[in-house]
């Protein structure tokens, strides 16, 4: 339609090789385009309107296509305003405006048969995956076991050598031991760090109770059932000594523990107590 200075003058050298041609001019080629576009525009100006609707004018037609652009399903009400303001028949604008409804009923009902396509229905092809922001994820690459030779950490002779490997996480979490208890039970000398860094917990099997962890037990078993019913004061020496003798009977066999050697791993040496 609008071919530029390249194009014409390409054109123009295809006409001057047809014969009797040859004398052919540039302004041929733009003479003919003008001529070309007039014949165009009129043809186009002859659309269904004109053909169908001879009654209007194009100012009517121009009122008109905007008025029903912006209310494609105007009411009847509003058709004869429209009919009143372009001083048209009322019979001729509702044939008109239906005319152009049914025109665009296929576009808008492929429009809403797609939109109420359910959404468990099969799609006619996948669906292009939206690009993530995140990074790829690369699997490292995996590095073989090393062997680790496992030496004992150096002691302190002011600490004894462990007879059995002790792990606080298999400790019984129902078990409630009295703070002054569990402050008698701590030795009474700290163990020097090893060189070597501290040594990793080791599990011990769950079948095979540690020896902490049966000293919490039987100590928990003896506050729990020698604790008196009432929490109230004893009112003479008789009821003091019927309420204090569990203590004391734990208390001794705790003594006895300790200078039989049974608390020896833990830090409880019988010359301690003989000493004190």
């Amino acid at each position: 339609m609008y071919p530029d200075s390249h194009q014409r003058q390409h054109l123009l050298d295809q006409v001057r090789r047809l014969h009797g041609c040859g004398q052919a001019d540039a302004k041929h080629i733009t003479a003919w385009f003008q001529r070309y576009r007039a014949t165009v525009r009129k043809k186009s100006m002859q659309d269904d309107d004109n053909i169908l609707f001879t009654n209007f004018t194009s100012e009517q037609l121009d009122i008109l296509r905007p008025l029903l652009r912006n209310n494609p399903f105007p009411k009847k009400e509003m058709i004869d305003i429209w009919s009143v303001c372009i001083k048209a028949e009322r019979e001729q604008v509702s044939k008109w405006v239906s005319y152009h409804q049914a025109k665009t009923a296929p576009l808008r009902g492929t429009s809403e048969q797609s939109t109420s396509v359910s959404p468990t229905a099969p799609l006619p092809h996948l669906p292009t995956p939206a690009r993530s922001l995140s990074p790829i994820h690369t699997r490292g690459v995996s590095l073989p076991s090393i062997a680790t030779k496992e030496e004992p950490s150096p002691t302190s002779p002011l600490w004894p050598a462990h007879t059995a490997p002790v792990s606080y996480a298999n400790l019984p979490q129902h078990a409630t031991v009295n703070t002054d208890v569990l402050d008698e039970l701590n030795p009474p000398f700290m163990r020097k760090p090893s060189s070597d860094g501290p040594r990793p917990p080791r599990d011990v099997p769950a079948r095979i109770l540690s020896p902490v962890k049966q000293l919490a037990k039987d100590i928990n078993h003896g506050i729990t059932s020698h604790r008196p019913g009432s929490s109230r004061k004893p009112s003479s020496h008789a009821e003091f000594n019927a309420m204090f003798k569990p203590y004391e009977k734990m208390m001794t066999q705790f003594i006895h523990n300790v200078e039989s050697g049974k608390l020896q791993h833990l830090g409880w040496e019988p010359s301690l107590h003989k000493a004190t």
